[in-house]
């Protein structure tokens, strides 16, 4: 979200970057979610750290991409 606000022209290209960098963001959440399964809540409360390495994992990669394409 800083990104898109430094290199915007005006407030309303700057919201419109920062509502697709959270699109694109709870998207990957979603999709890894699926990937984990529907028992990856429970795996991370009984201490099985993959699932949780994963999805923060993909959350920073596509946070830096995010952060990236909104700096052009």
């Amino acid at each position: 979200i800083a990104s898109a606000f430094q290199n915007s022209v005006n407030i309303v290209d700057a919201a419109v970057r920062s509502v697709v960098a959270l699109v694109v963001q709870i998207a990957v959440f979603f999709a890894v979610a699926r990937l984990l399964g529907p028992g990856w809540r429970a795996a991370m409360e009984r201490g099985d750290v993959a699932g949780a390495v994963l999805r923060a994992g993909a959350a920073i990669a596509v946070g830096m991409l995010n952060a990236a394409c909104l700096s052009t």
